[in-house]
This record gives C-alpha cells, structure tokens and sequence, in this order.
C-alpha cells in the first residue's frame, strides 16, 4: 500500500496577499494577558522587560500608574498602548529600549541622529493622538471675536503671549505654560488661548488634569467646539475615566468636520474598550472624509479580527502588505505576520 504525503494547502489569505504558505514573514512578538489595575509604571515596563528579553530603559520623569486588561496580545502591543495613553515615546538599540515622555530629545551618546534610527515611532498598533488646533492658534483677535476683556487686558496678555511663545519656541513649556496661563487670567474669554493651554498640558507637559480642565473651560466658551471636546476626551481617557471620556468623544465628533486626528482618537478609544462594531463604524467616517492611513487600515483589521470576522480582517491586513513604498516596513511585517496567524488558524480548523 502506498501512502501519499499530505500537501498543504494554500489558505485562502495567502492568495489574497500574494504570498505563498512557505513564506515565512518576522516573528511575533510573544503573546500575553494582562489585567493590571492602578500599577505603577516602572514596576509594569519591569514586567515587560523580564517577558520580552529586552533590556529596558525609563527616564527618570516617567511616572504614574496604569490601568488596563488585555488578552492574548503581542507584549509590543501592550507596550504601544501604554505609551499612547501616557504620552510616551521610545527608541531600540542593541536588545535596549529607552522609554521617555514624548517631545523629549534623548540619545545613546552616539549622537541624536544616530539614536533615532532605531526610533520606534511608526505605529503598528493603536495610539491616542494628542489633538492638534487648527484654527485659531496664532490666538489673536478674530473678526467678528465677542471680546468682554477690556483692551487693556487684552494688551498685556498680548504681551505675554508673545514671551510665551518664545518659551514655547525654545523648548521651555514649563515656563510657556506659566505665561500662557497668567495671560489666560487676563483673557479669560479667548477660546484658542485655553485650548492652546491645554494641548500643551496633554503634550509634552503631561498634566492630563490640568488640559482637561482648560478644555473643559473652552467649552464653555463653545459647547460645539470638537477640538476642545476631543482634547477632554483625551485628558480623561489617559487617566482612566472612560465613561466620561465617552461623553466628549460623543461630542467631539458629532460635529460634521470633525478631524481625522478626533475621529481617529475615538476609534482607539472604543477598540480598546472593546467596542469593535462602534470602532469599524467611525474608521469607516474617516475613509468617507479623510486620505486612507496605514494606522486606520490595521485598526479596522484589529477590530475585525477581534469579532472573528477574519476574511474582513485578511482583506485589511493585504491592503497594508500591498500597499506600496509609503507603508512603513514594520507595519508590512506586522500584516504579515497577522496574515500567517489567520492562515494557520485556517489551516486548523480544516484539518
């Protein structure tokens, strides 16, 4: 008796994707679970160092706790949200990854632009985006401007604006906030100045409290003012108040012009709350307004993936793979790696 030998089939994923099932794409991160509540920070990047093999590195000014569950994830993953949730950025050198607050120049001592090439900035997993202003942020006085300050008030705010911005100019926001907050005393009425104050307080001052605040006082300035709703939601997201956070991401894009970035935030937002179906439905808004980003295409793969409807999710993660010369390599090689997982997941299902 002859036995034949059993030949792989080709998974219907690797036809999408143009690759073959003998195509071995960079391995993935090791997969884990973790339900940490109120954990300092440092002892959590401790954690994931002992997980990883990695050697890691945390900047003195890093701190605070975190709060958050996840199953069965890449610890990269786990690393990404956290850093996107407490503003942080990090660099990888030599099996070392240094981690400090976003905006922060470091080095490795062989010269910045040396270090940042291993700089791990290009997002393979969801991030909240610090909000940007777009209108209004040379915070002078609009035609048409409901002025209630006195102008002379208003001149010597000017005159502090324009020391803060040097501050700002030169990298010192510590000082730029002073200013800009004591102008705000004289000025209490200039919409912009308040979210400016509180852009830069979710940014690289990290005071999530305080640029909630300041957002919420624009509001009351412009209750439909989705810039200043979205840096609300994404003050009160950092520090785990997610019920109102929903409340000002609701608000925020509710507006008809609402940014890529506020659109974007709250699709982050509900994926990591779990919320896949609401999550697909806002990248769904940004693909009918705004250019197609690699991070929106892998989020809607993620949220996909994450309510078992793996063609959809293989679709999204091909996108990527086939994307062209603009998607970042690491992103290719993460939709890779996704594709090999759906395709052996098939695989066994058949058997």
């Amino acid at each position: 008796t002859t036995t034949k030998a059993k030949e792989k089939a080709i998974s219907p994923f690797d036809k999408l994707s143009g690759t073959s099932g003998k195509e071995a794409p960079e391995k993935e991160a090791k997969h884990i679970s973790v339900d940490f509540y109120k954990m300092d920070l440092h002892n959590v990047f401790r954690l994931l160092g002992e997980i990883s093999g990695k050697n890691i590195v945390v900047d003195e000014s890093v701190s605070g706790t975190v709060t958050l569950a996840l199953k069965d994830v890449p610890w990269t993953f786990v690393l990404d949200v956290i850093k996107s949730l407490k503003g942080l950025s990090s660099i990888e050198k030599f099996n070392t990854i240094m981690i400090f607050p976003s905006g922060k120049k470091v080095a490795w001592g062989a010269g910045e632009e040396e270090a940042n090439k291993g700089a791990l900035e290009v997002k393979k997993s969801p991030e909240l985006i610090i909000p940007e202003i777009k209108k209004g942020s040379d915070l002078i006085v609009k035609k048409g401007y409901s002025l209630k300050t006195s102008l002379e008030a208003v001149e010597k705010a000017r005159s502090l604006l324009s020391k803060a911005k040097e501050k700002e100019s030169s990298g010192n926001i510590k000082a730029a906030l002073a200013l800009y907050k004591e102008a705000a005393k004289l000025w209490p009425d200039n919409e912009d100045l308040l979210k400016r104050i509180a852009t830069l307080s979710l940014g690289k001052a990290r005071e999530e409290l305080q640029a909630f605040n300041y957002a919420k006082m624009a509001l009351q300035i412009d209750p439909k003012d989705s810039e200043a709703a979205s840096i609300a939601a994404v003050a009160l997201a950092r520090m785990g108040r997610n019920d109102e956070a929903i409340n000002y991401f609701e608000r925020a894009v509710s507006s008809p012009d609402a940014s890529y970035e506020t659109l974007y935030n709250y699709a982050v937002f509900l994926y990591a709350n779990a919320r896949y179906r609401d999550a697909i439905r806002i990248l769904n808004r940004i693909e009918a307004r705004y250019p197609i980003t690699p991070e929106s295409i892998l989020l809607k793969a993620r949220s996909f993936e994450a309510l078992g409807e793996e063609d959809k999710a293989a679709a999204q993660y091909v996108t990527v793979v086939n994307g062209g010369g603009e998607i970042p390599p690491n992103m290719k090689a993460f939709a890779r790696s996704k594709l090999k997982e759906l395709t052996e997941r098939t695989d066994k299902k058949g058997e």
